[in-house]
């Protein structure tokens, strides 16, 4: 229920409900998304200024502010994004888990950017993403050097623009599963690498631009 309040403010420019926090650092190291103590000085109230608040709010709407933004360097977990919905506004997401690691985010609103695979971890490769609901505008670029990738779960994906899989070869792959494709009118173009896509029975097909593995 608390979805609602959180698309007016993101999607439809609607009033104000829920925190929002705006990245102020590139994020390198051991530091990782869901670091919000104020000795970490990321998360802080206004875009350029402001406080920097103690702890993430689940209901709370993050943006990455052009910013370096990474998950957690870990095995054998899941690394869950602990906001409410984190907004990719251009800069990168590196993402770090390794071996037997599941990283989820809930909401994903994407407004040009990149989402990297760039585990430095043993195993874990391709890497497995999990994503409740992605908001696609603009370009979203998914990358990978050569033997990294994606296993990418999507419960809903909307929008439009375009969705692009940027591999080093044919050893970097982007293994896409969407649940619900039914509002997104944007292409997905591969750029190198081998890309599979699935998507649920019935599903509108997504236009593909590129030589697929399917």
């Amino acid at each position: 229920m608390l979805l609602f309040p959180v698309l007016m403010l993101v999607g439809g420019g609607g009033a104000l409900s829920a925190a929002e926090r705006f990245l102020a650092q590139d994020m390198n190291g051991e530091q990782h998304w869901n670091r919000a103590r104020t000795t970490d000085r990321f998360w802080r109230e206004a875009r350029d200024a402001g406080a920097f608040p103690e702890g993430m709010q689940a209901d709370g709407v993050y943006h990455t502010n052009g910013k370096t933004i990474r998950t957690r360097d870990v095995t054998n977990t899941t690394d869950a994004f602990e906001g409410g919905t984190l907004v990719l506004e251009g800069g990168v997401m590196q993402v770090k888990a390794g071996d037997h690691t599941v990283v989820k985010i809930e909401r994903l609103v994407v407004r040009d950017g990149s989402i990297d695979a760039s585990s430095g971890l043993f195993g874990g490769i391709p890497q497995s993403v999990v994503i409740g609901s992605l908001e696609q505008s603009g370009v979203t670029t998914f990358g990978a050097i050569a033997a990294r990738g994606f296993n990418l779960k999507i419960g809903k994906l909307s929008g439009n623009g375009t969705i692009r899989f940027s591999g080093a070869d044919a050893t970097s792959v982007f293994n896409v599963d969407i649940e619900d494709a039914s509002g997104f009118t944007g292409v997905f173009v591969l750029d190198g690498g081998t890309l599979r896509v699935i998507t649920a029975d019935g599903a509108r097909p997504i236009p593909v631009l590129g030589d697929t593995d399917s």
